[in-house]
C-alpha cells in the first residue's frame, strides 16, 4: 500500500459533518511535562450542536442509533453538549479507548460556561495534576475525541502533513500546478503575483462590458445568416470595443504575441477563463506564501483540500474504475492510471443533504482547470447565471447550471491531454439531485429547475423515444448540490502523439520577477507602537486653505467673505462670497489657486468669478477636456478658471493670468444635506476654510509679516468684513435654533427662520447651526421635477423604531486576519486598531480575541469580562501574533460562532482584515443566514485591500464598515470610537425600498429607468435615519422594509411634497449622492458584478454632472475669458454690496432679531463634556480656532472645579494633547499638556511620544 498523508484509509464521510450533530468548536489539551516520553495525558472537549435533532449519539460510539421519543425529546430540550475525552498518546488504539463524557447543554451560554469550566479546570495545575497546554495536533490524533473531531484534525494535518505525501499525490499536485501556471505564463507578460485581485474585477467588468456588445449585434444580425465568426462594419460598437480591449490588456498585460483582438464572444469567454485562473493562482500563491519555487507539500496545502490516492487493490479503486469503464462506448478505450479520493470541506459544508437522490456523476475539464477547482469548487457560469441570459459557450442545452454526465463517453469530449501529466483528468462528483424533471427538447433559457423539483435531465435519445439530446445531461443550478468525491487520471488511445505546447518551469523564473513576493518579511512580537496614529498630524490642517499664489504664500490677502443661504427640510442651498486683493502691481500672475474643504454630501455647483469690470461663469465639462481647455487658455494668454475636485471633500480653483492690482470676488454656490445630531437635532455646517486666514495663524505659519500667530487676528481685522445670514423652512414648528460656535441673533415664526452673527462677532475659521423642531422624527417625502429633461428627484426620510436603549454588556469578539497576504505594513496597522479597540472597550462588555489564516486560534476559550489581566493577556497575544500563512478562511471562525446564538442580544464581531478573503461566497452566505447572531462590523487595512467584500459583509449581517487608510491615521480613533459606540446599540437591517411609479402603479416592483441612492442600503442605528434618494420617473409612494430583532416590518410614504425645481437643489443632491455610491458605495454582493455596474454608470454620470452643473470626479468648471493685445485691465473693484443684495432673502423682514447665547449652567462636569463635544464637533469640520477655544475653556474649567485624579480631567488633558500634536503639529506643547494628568495608577502614560489610555 502506498504511503499517503497519515497512512489512513480513505473515509467516505466528509470531513467537516454538517448533519445531525456539528461541531461547533473544539480544544485538544496536552501534558506539558509528562512523566513518560511519548505518553502525554491528551484532553479534548468539543461543543456540538444537534441541526436537526433525530438522532441521540453517545459519547462512547460513532454509531447513531435511532433512539425513543424521551431521547428525541431531550435532544429537543438541549441542542447542545460538550463532549470530553481523557487519554494518553501511548494508549490510544481506538475509538474506544480513554474516558468519555457527554455534558447537555439547553442554550450556548450553558454549553459554553461548561466548555469554559473544563478547559480551565485542566490548563491550571492542582490535585497533583501536571497542567497542560492547547495544542493544534498530537499522535495518534486518529483516536482523540469524537470523530467529527478527528475529522478535523485529520484535515488540518492536510496543512502539515508529518509523514509527507505520497509520491501519487505528489505528482498529481506537481503537474495540475504547472498545467495552470504554464497557460499563466504563456500568456501574461508580468508575473502573476504583481496583478491585484481587484485588478481581475475590473479586467472581468471590462470584458463583460464587451460580452453584452458583441450579444447585442449578435441579435441584431440574427436574422440574416448571422455567423459568430463574421467581420463586422458596425464603427461605434468596434470603437467601444477598441477602447475596451485596450483596458483589459492595460489591467491584465500579455505578452505582444498573445494580444489578439478580442472581437468574438468566444474570445471574451476564454480570456474570462484567463481571469478566473488568474485569480485562483493568486490566491493559492498567498497560501504558500508567494513561494518562489514552493514544494509539493506546500502546494498541497495551498489546495485546502483532502486528496488520497487509492492503491490498486483499495475497495473504493475497483468501485470507481468498474464505474468509467462500464460507462464507456465500445468505440473507445479508457487507460484508467491513478484514482484519488477528494474532498473539500466547503463543499461538505454546505452541501445539501436533504434533497436525496444522492448519486456519483461525471464532470471533465481542461489540466489547466484542474488547480483552480480542487482550491475553490466548482463555480456557475457568471456571465449568463447573473447577466446577459446568453447561450451558453458550451452549449448549456438546458440553461446556465452545473452539467454532469453519468457515462464517461460523454464527458470525454469536454476533457484536454496535459502537457505535463500526460493523461487526461475527469472528476467523480457526489450529486444531489432530489427531484428531476425530464426534457427531450432543448431549453437554453432555463434559469432554474421547475417548480418542484431540484434538477433537470436531457434524455438520450433511444429507438422507443425521440430527443434532442446525444447524451444523458443532468443539471442542477446549486453548486451546494454537489462535492467532489474522486478525480480519475486517464488516457484514450491516440493520447501518445502529444502536441508540442507551452512549457513551464520553475527554474526559470527570475528572483525579482515576483512583485507581490511578501513570504520573507521578518516578523517581530515588538511592543505596538500607536505614535504615528495618536501623534499623527490631520492631513487637511496642512491643507493651504484659501486664495494662494503658485510659488509664493504673499501677494493675496483675504478683505471680505459673507455667507447666505437657505434651508429647507434637510437640504441646504449656500452661496459663500470672498473677496480677495492682489497687492502685485506689475506683472500678471501666472496662476493662483483657491483650496477648500467641504463637507462630503456637499455638491459644488456654481462658480462665478468678478475679475475688474469682468465677470465670468464657469460650466461644466468633463475633467479631461476641462484641464486642457485651461491649459492652453493660460499659454495664450486668456483669463481662465479652472475649479475640481482635488480628493475626497477638497476642491480647488486655479485661476490663471490674474491681472496686477486686481479685486477678485469669488462666488462658490453648493448644496448640501444637513447632519443628525444627538436629540434629533438637525446641523448645518459651514467648514473652516470659508475663512481660510485663521487657518495658518492656528498653526504657527504667518500668511504675511503684519499677521500675528495665533492669535487668530490679522492687521487689517477692523477692516475686513464678514457677514452671515441664512433662511430656514421646515416641516413642522421650529423650538429652538442654537450655535454651539457663535453668538447668533434669530428671527423665528413657526416654521420659519432667519438667522445672523451677533453683533461685533467675527465669522471665525467656521460656523455650526443646530435647528429643533417639534416633530424631528417624522417621515417624510419629497419630489422635484426638472422640466428640462422631464426627469424627477425623490428624496425619502424614514425612522425606523428601534428600541433605545443601549446593550449595557455586549459581547465583542476581535476576529485578526494573519493571514500570507497581511504581512508587512498591513499587519502592524491590524494590530494597532486591535490594541486601539481593546483600549476603547466599554467597562462591562465581555470579549475574546481570534487570529486566523487558513484555520483559526482563540485566546479564551470562551468571551471573558474586560479587566486588567484580561486586556494585557489580549495585548500580547496580539502583539505576539505572526502571519501564520495560508488563505484568509474567515468563515471558518464565522461559522463556530454563527452556531453558538446568544440569548439577549447578537454577538459583535470586529474583522480586522484587507479582505483578501478565500471562499467569499461560503463568508457571505454564513454572515447573512447568521446575521441575528452575529453582527460583523468590519475595519479594512491595506491601500490594495479588497473594501468591497469588507462593505459586503457588514451590509449582509447588520454591522458597519470603515476603512483605516494608513494616510489619515488621524482619522483612525474616531472610526474606532464609531464602530465600538455601534456594538452598544440595537440596528435595523435588510433594508430595502420599493419605489412605485406612474408606470408601475398596478403592482410594487422595480422600475427598469428608476435608480436608487445608495444602490445597496447598510444597517441603521439607534437614532439614525434612513435617507434615500431616486432619479427617474415620479414617485407615487416609497415602501421601506426592514427587519428589526428577526421581525420584518413596513412602513409607505404616500403624497410626496413638491420641491421648488427652479433650483433643482434635490436633483444636485441626488446627484453628489450617486457619485459618492459610485465611489465607496456597492451595487452588487459579487465584485465584478459591481465593478460591471460601474462600467455602466460612468457615462451615464458623467452626462449627469454636465447637465446639472455640480462637480464630480469625472466633472470639472473651467471659464475662459478671452484677451488680446487691445484688452484693458482696469482696476475696478466689483461692487459686492449689490452682489449681496442679489443673493439675500429674509422671509421674516418685519420680525425683530433676538440674541441667543448657548446656555452654560449646571454641574461642572456637565459644562465641561459639553464643551468638549463642541471643540470635537468644530475640529471634525476644520474649525481650528473655534475648536482651541473650546478645548481651553473645557480645560479651564476642570482645572479648576476637579480633582487631577477624575477621569474627565484626564480627558481634557488628553483631547487637548491630541488637538495640539494632530492640528497645530506640536509635540512638545502636546507633551506640557498631558503633563496635569500624570499622577496615580491606571494614570494616562507617555510612551515614545505617544498618549495611551490605559483606563
Amino acid at each position: 500500500m502506498a504511503t499517503s498523508i497519515k497512512n489512513m484509509p480513505w473515509i467516505d464521510e466528509p470531513v467537516i459533518v454538517p448533519v445531525q450533530e456539528q461541531l461547533v468548536k473544539a480544544a485538544v489539551l496536552q501534558e506539558t511535562h509528562a512523566a513518560a516520553p511519548g505518553n502525554a495525558r491528551v484532553f479534548s472537549v468539543e461543543i456540538q450542536r444537534n441541526i436537526t435533532p433525530s438522532k441521540l449519539t453517545s459519547s462512547s460510539s460513532t454509531s447513531g442509533d435511532q433512539t425513543d421519543g424521551n431521547e428525541t425529546s431531550k435532544i429537543k430540550d438541549f441542542p447542545f453538549k460538550v463532549v470530553t475525552h481523557l487519554t494518553s498518546t501511548g494508549t490510544a488504539t481506538d475509538e474506544e479507548s480513554g474516558d468519555r463524557e457527554c455534558h447537555y447543554a439547553s442554550t450556548a451560554e450553558e454549553a459554553l460556561q461548561i466548555y469554559d469550566d473544563l478547559y480551565k479546570q485542566h490548563t491550571s495545575s492542582g490535585d497533583g495534576r501536571a497542567s497542560m497546554a492547547p495544542v493544534s495536533s498530537v499522535n495518534n490524533s486518529r483516536w482523540i475525541g469524537s470523530e467529527a473531531l478527528r475529522k478535523t484534525l485529520l484535515y488540518r494535518e492536510t496543512y502539515s502533513p508529518t509523514q509527507g505525501l505520497s509520491p501519487e499525490v505528489a505528482k498529481l499536485v506537481d503537474n495540475v500546478w504547472k498545467e495552470a501556471m504554464g497557460k499563466l505564463k504563456e500568456h501574461l507578460a508580468v508575473p502573476v503575483a504583481s496583478i491585484l485581485p481587484g485588478q481581475v474585477a475590473k479586467a472581468e467588468a471590462v470584458l463583460y462590458q464587451m460580452w453584452n456588445i458583441l450579444q447585442k449585434r449578435k441579435s441584431k444580425h440574427q436574422g440574416d445568416e448571422y455567423d459568430e465568426y463574421d467581420e463586422y462594419d458596425d464603427e461605434i460598437s468596434d470603437a467601444e470595443i477598441e477602447t475596451l480591449q485596450e483596458e483589459f490588456y492595460a489591467l491584465i498585460p500579455h505578452h505582444d504575441y498573445m494580444q489578439s483582438p478580442i472581437r468574438l464572444l468566444s474570445k471574451v469567454a476564454t480570456k474570462l477563463d484567463l481571469c478566473q485562473m488568474i485569480r485562483d493562482a493568486v490566491y493559492i500563491s498567498e497560501e504558500t506564501g508567494w513561494q518562489k519555487r514552493p514544494t509539493p507539500e506546500a502546494k498541497y496545502r495551498a489546495l485546502r483540500c483532502y486528496i488520497q490516492h487509492l492503491p490498486l487493490d483499495h475497495p473504493e479503486y475497483e468501485k470507481i474504475k468498474r464505474l468509467v469503464q462500464s460507462t464507456m462506448s465500445n468505440e473507445m478505450k479508457v487507460n484508467t492510471f491513478r484514482i484519488y479520493a477528494v474532498s473539500r470541506p466547503p463543499d461538505e459544508e454546505g452541501y445539501l443533504h436533504d434533497i436525496g437522490n444522492d448519486t456519483l456523476l461525471f464532470h471533465a475539464t481542461k489540466p489547466n482547470n484542474v488547480l483552480g477547482i480542487l482550491s475553490r469548487g466548482l463555480l456557475m457560469p457568471k456571465v449568463v447565471v447573473e447577466m446577459f441570459n446568453g447561450q451558453r459557450r458550451d452549449e448549456g442545452l438546458l440553461g446556465p447550471g452545473l452539467y454532469f454526465g453519468d457515462r464517461t463517453s460523454t464527458c470525454i469530449q469536454y476533457t484536454k491531454n496535459g502537457y505535463f501529466s500526460q493523461t487526461r483528468m475527469m472528476l467523480v462528483i457526489r450529486v444531489a439531485l432530489g427531484s428531476t424533471q425530464d426534457y427531450y427538447e432543448f431549453n437554453t433559457k432555463m434559469q432554474q429547475a421547475p417548480e418542484g423539483f431540484e434538477s433537470t435531465h436531457g434524455v438520450r435519445a433511444s429507438e422507443n423515444k425521440p430527443s434532442e439530446f446525444k447524451e444523458d445531461e443532468f443539471v442542477v443550478y446549486s453548486t451546494k448540490q454537489q462535492c467532489i468525491r474522486y478525480l480519475v487520471e486517464f488516457s484514450i488511445d491516440g493520447d501518445d502523439d502529444v502536441v508540442d505546447g507551452y512549457a513551464y518551469d520553475e527554474e526559470d523564473d527570475d528572483e525579482d520577477d515576483v512583485v507581490g513576493n511578501v513570504g520573507e518579511t521578518k516578523e517581530t512580537s515588538d511592543k505596538i507602537d500607536l505614535a504615528d496614529v495618536q501623534c499623527c498630524q490631520d492631513p487637511v490642517s496642512r491643507t493651504a486653505a484659501g486664495l494662494v499664489v503658485a510659488n509664493s504664500r504673499e501677494g493675496v490677502i483675504l478683505e471680505e467673505v459673507h455667507v447666505r443661504g437657505h434651508i429647507t427640510d434637510l437640504a441646504a442651498k449656500i452661496t459663500v462670497l470672498q473677496v480677495y486683493q492682489s497687492q502685485i502691481s506689475e506683472t500678471n500672475i501666472r496662476e493662483a489657486r483657491y483650496v477648500f474643504p467641504l463637507d462630503e454630501k456637499a455638491a459644488v455647483c456654481g462658480f462665478e468669478a468678478f475679475i475688474n469690470d469682468k465677470h465670468v461663469v464657469g460650466t461644466v465639462k468633463t475633467k479631461e477636456i476641462a484641464q486642457k481647455e485651461y491649459q492652453e487658455a493660460v499659454r495664450e494668454g486668456h483669463g481662465a478658471y479652472l475649479m475640481q475636485e482635488e480628493a475626497s471633500n477638497v476642491f480647488s480653483v486655479s485661476i490663471g493670468n490674474l491681472p496686477p492690482r486686481a479685486r477678485v470676488v469669488i462666488k462658490i454656490t453648493y448644496v448640501t444635506e444637513l447632519a443628525e445630531e444627538e436629540g434629533g437635532k438637525m446641523a448645518f455646517y459651514l467648514l473652516g476654510s470659508v475663512a481660510p486666514w485663521l487657518q495658518e495663524e492656528i498653526r504657527g505659519t504667518k500668511l504675511t509679516e503684519e499677521t500675528q500667530a495665533l492669535t487668530g487676528v490679522a492687521s487689517n481685522e477692523t477692516e475686513r468684513k464678514e457677514s452671515l445670514q441664512i433662511t430656514m423652512e421646515m416641516l413642522s414648528n421650529i423650538s429652538l435654533v442654537e450655535s454651539p460656535t457663535h453668538v447668533i441673533k434669530v428671527k423665528r415664526k413657526e416654521m420659519k427662520a432667519t438667522v445672523t452673527l451677533g453683533d461685533r462677532v467675527q465669522l471665525g475659521d467656521g460656523f455650526q447651526l443646530l435647528i429643533s423642531i417639534i416633530h424631528p422624527n417624522t417621515p417624510r417625502f419629497w419630489t422635484e421635477f426638472d422640466p428640462s429633461c422631464e426627469s424627477y428627484a425623490s428624496m425619502a426620510v424614514f425612522y425606523p423604531t428601534i428600541q433605545s436603549e443601549l446593550i449595557a454588556d455586549p459581547e465583542v469578539v476581535l476576529l485578526l486576519d494573519c493571514s500570507t497576504s497581511m504581512k508587512g505594513e498591513p499587519k502592524q496597522d491590524a494590530k494597532k486598531i486591535c490594541k486601539m479597540i481593546l483600549q476603547s472597550l466599554p467597562e462591562k462588555s465581555r470579549f475574546n480575541v481570534i487570529t486566523f489564516g487558513t484555520d483559526f486560534t482563540e485566546l479564551f476559550p470562551t468571551v471573558e469580562p474586560v479587566g486588567q489581566r484580561q486586556l494585557l493577556e489580549a495585548l500580547e497575544f496580539i502583539e505576539g501574533a505572526r502571519s501564520v500563512g495560508g488563505s484568509s478562511e474567515a468563515w471558518r471562525p464565522l461559522r463556530s460562532l454563527s452556531l453558538l446564538p446568544m440569548m439577549n442580544s447578537a454577538r459583535n464581531v470586529l474583522l480586522v482584515s484587507d479582505g483578501h478573503l478565500t471562499n467569499e461566497k461560503l463568508t457571505l452566505e454564513i454572515a447573512s443566514k447568521y446575521k441575528h447572531v452575529n453582527r460583523i462590523f468590519t475595519c479594512a487595512v491595506s491601500s490594495a485591500g479588497n473594501r468591497h467584500i469588507l462593505r459586503a459583509l457588514a451590509d449582509v449581517s447588520g454591522g458597519a464598515f470603515e476603512s483605516f487608510s494608513p494616510k489619515t491615521k488621524s482619522k483612525w480613533e474616531g472610526k474606532i470610537a464609531a464602530q465600538i459606540d455601534r456594538c452598544r446599540q440595537p440596528s435595523v437591517s435588510c433594508v430595502k425600498a420599493t419605489w412605485q411609479t406612474e408606470e408601475n402603479a398596478d403592482h410594487r416592483s422595480e422600475t427598469k429607468d428608476l435608480i436608487q441612492v445608495p444602490a445597496q442600503t447598510s444597517s441603521v442605528f439607534t437614532g439614525s435615519k434612513v435617507l434615500l434618494f431616486s432619479l427617474g420617473p415620479k414617485v407615487k409612494e416609497v415602501q421601506l422594509t426592514v427587519e428589526i430583532a428577526g421581525q420584518r416590518l413596513e412602513e409607505s410614504l404616500k403624497t410626496p411634497i413638491e420641491f421648488d425645481g427652479s433650483s433643482l437643489t434635490l436633483h444636485r443632491l441626488v446627484g453628489r449622492a450617486l457619485v459618492r455610491d459610485y465611489d465607496i458605495g456597492s451595487f452588487h454582493r459579487d465584485h465584478v458584478f459591481h465593478e460591471t455596474r460601474k462600467y455602466d454608470l460612468k457615462n451615464y454620470l458623467t452626462d449627469l454632472s454636465i447637465r446639472l452643473s455640480i462637480i464630480t470626479p469625472l466633472t470639472s468648471f473651467i471659464a475662459i475669458e478671452k484677451r488680446d493685445k487691445e484688452t484693458q485691465l482696469d482696476t475696478f473693484s466689483p461692487d459686492v454690496d449689490k452682489l449681496l443684495s442679489m443673493i439675500t432673502r429674509d422671509d421674516l423682514e418685519s420680525l425683530h432679531w433676538s440674541e441667543v447665547v448657548l446656555e452654560r449652567e449646571g454641574p461642572a462636569e456637565s459644562i465641561v463634556a459639553r464643551i468638549l463635544r463642541q471643540a470635537k464637533v468644530a475640529q471634525s469640520n476644520f474649525s481650528y480656532s473655534s475648536a482651541e477655544k473650546y478645548y481651553n475653556s473645557a480645560f479651564n474649567m476642570a482645572k479648576e472645579n476637579m480633582s487631577n485624579m477624575q477621569s474627565l480631567f484626564r480627558t481634557c488633558c488628553l483631547e487637548m494633547s491630541k488637538f495640539t500634536v494632530r492640528v497645530k503639529g506640536d509635540a512638545e506643547k502636546a507633551l506640557q499638556w498631558i503633563q496635569p494628568a500624570l499622577t496615580g495608577k491606571n494614570s494616562i502614560i507617555i510612551h515614545d511620544k505617544t498618549l495611551a489610555l490605559l483606563n
